[in-house]
């Protein structure tokens, strides 16, 4: 715990406990005074005295309770991915440590992107395919082409990680191979490529990828 915190809470706890002993104290002397009144009085006395402080405690109760509820409320408003980033939401310290991190990696991620000539995996800069990883592209296409063979086939088996394409679209061959018996098998290569293969696929296999795709959506 920083000595900033400790101290507040020190502070924060003594207070409490002076305010107690406080109220306490105070309470014992009005219902030792009140006690002092002869018969019937006295306990009159004391039993609006104690009504008083009782009274006075339920009030602080329902302040407490409503504030606590209004706080809650608000913090239910903040959107789930909001990120404290500000001085105001977070202690300083923990404000800038992260602002530093979010610069850097901004900076990694800026200084990892092709910028000059062309990088393996990666469309060459200026170009259609500018910004675009090849191995991300063509393994995203799975879903896709898994939602297109369920409207031929809405039976077929769920898509499981690392399952071969050329399986998985197996009962599929009846459509997808009466143009083309080497359609698929293509596709299968390109998918098993960039999911295992060390080279990175190049813009020659994603554009394969892409009119693979584009005759599978024309049948």
């Amino acid at each position: 715990m920083r000595p900033g915190n400790l101290f507040y809470n020190a502070t924060f706890a003594l207070c409490v406990l002076l305010t107690a002993v406080a109220v306490a104290g105070s309470a014992a002397g009005i219902v030792f005074q009140a006690r002092l009144a002869q018969g019937q009085a006295a306990n009159w006395n004391v039993f609006i005295v104690v009504g008083c402080y009782a009274a006075l405690g339920i009030e602080a109760l329902i302040i407490f309770l409503n504030r606590r509820y209004t706080g809650q409320k608000k913090l239910s408003t903040i959107p789930k991915p909001y990120i404290a980033v500000k001085p105001g939401d977070v202690p300083k310290d923990v404000a800038q440590m992260i602002s530093r991190e979010y610069t850097r990696n901004c900076i990694i991620m800026a200084l990892s992107r092709p910028n000059k000539g062309t990088h393996p995996g990666w469309g060459a800069p200026g170009s259609r395919y500018d910004g675009m990883r090849f191995r991300e592209a063509i393994l995203d296409t799975i879903p896709e082409i898994d939602s297109l063979a369920r409207t031929f086939l809405p039976e077929l088996s769920p898509l499981r990680p690392h399952r071969p394409m050329i399986e998985h679209l197996k009962p599929l061959d009846f459509v997808l191979l009466q143009e083309d018996n080497q359609r698929l098998r293509d596709y299968h290569e390109l998918v098993e490529k960039a999911r295992f293969d060390e080279r990175e696929p190049t813009e020659d296999d994603w554009e394969r990828c892409e009119d693979i795709i584009e005759q599978m959506k024309s049948m």
